[in-house]
């Protein structure tokens, strides 16, 4: 029998790991001090809790650190400034500078003082995954507010310890009455975490190289939330999937059992935050031989429940026992 399991509350975006241990890895970097480029102050960003980012690495103590990588970029904006995937209205993408054991990062850019008596900073990280930023009437009284777009793709690639980096997407605001020379950001999550402890196959089943997972809920595609109110997360129905594709075999992970195969998926915040009764997941499994492919899908129901947290992993497993060949 499957056995599904959510992990308990955390404090609010405390650490990413197993059995509900908080890690809190604090960060101290020297910068120096603003530099004036053309009228613009070179501001100097450093990424505090870095738990919140974005590759797991070895599991020690029952948590598992999140670190970062050469491989990203940061999307950064300043009060009203917008922009997208393609341009930026004054926004800067800038490149990560890690530390050696990637628990630290800093990134800088340029910034020109408006004049504002308030000074908000926003930052949202891979910049594969940021679509839009800009003002919206958010609750159509005629005020704009800040909204970021970001999309989670449905295709991933898991690896050994980690999830799909370009799926784990995480975001900043910090706020100041004075322009700052540095910024320390706080990041939060926009995704979710699943953790497959163990998935089998029947015996005569071959390795498995690939794994989709189907819901009746969003699990990928676009989703987007209010600055002011981070914390919900809600999807937009019109490009949402309701599946992800795990390719396992590219990610180093192909084998007979899958074990601790990590996916980010859509936190499910938009009024539907469990999976209970009425819904369910549904694994297709394909192996090494072309025409095996293996389906078998879960159905929840009251006691048997399953949550996906923004920040939190979510862990289970899946036995052989239920599924058939097509």
């Amino acid at each position: 029998m499957e056995n599904f399991k959510t992990m308990k509350d955390m404090k609010r975006l405390a650490a990413l790991c197993i059995a509900g241990a908080a890690a809190v890895l604090a960060v101290s970097c020297g910068k120096e001090g603003a530099v004036r480029e053309d009228g613009a102050s070179k501001v100097e960003f450093t990424a505090s809790e870095l738990q919140v980012k974005t590759v797991f690495g070895e599991k020690a103590d029952g948590e598992y650190p999140v670190l970062w990588t050469t491989k990203e970029k940061v999307a950064l904006f300043y009060n009203s400034q917008t922009g997208d995937q393609g341009w930026t209205n004054g926004g800067q993408y800038v490149a990560v500078n890690p530390s050696a054991d990637g628990h630290t990062a800093g990134f800088s850019a340029s910034f020109t003082d408006d004049g504002s008596r308030s000074h908000s900073f926003y930052a949202m990280s891979p910049l594969s995954a940021f679509k839009w930023m800009g003002n919206e009437d958010w609750n159509g009284d005629g005020a704009d507010e800040k909204i970021l777009y970001a999309i989670i793709p449905h295709d991933q690639i898991p690896v050994p310890g980690t999830c799909d980096e370009k799926a784990q997407i995480v975001f900043a605001k910090e706020e100041f009455s004075e322009f700052p020379d540095k910024v320390d950001l706080t990041f939060s999550h926009m995704t979710a975490y699943g953790l497959i402890t163990s998935l089998s196959l029947p015996e005569e089943a071959t390795e498995i190289v690939g794994l989709t997972i189907e819901s009746d809920k969003f699990l990928s595609g676009e989703i987007y939330c209010n600055y002011n109110t981070p914390e919900t997360i809600l999807c937009n129905a019109k490009t949402a999937q309701k599946y992800i594709y795990l390719d396992v075999n590219n990610g180093g992970l192909k084998a007979k059992t899958l074990e601790n195969v990590f996916f980010a998926c859509t936190p499910q915040t938009d009024g539907n935050d469990v999976f209970g009764e009425g819904d369910y997941l549904k694994f297709t499994v394909y192996t090494d031989t072309d025409t095996d492919t293996w389906v078998k899908t879960v159905n929840f129901s009251a006691d048997r429940t399953l949550a996906f947290k923004a920040g939190r992993i979510s862990s289970f497993s899946v036995s052989a026992h239920g599924f058939e060949k097509q």
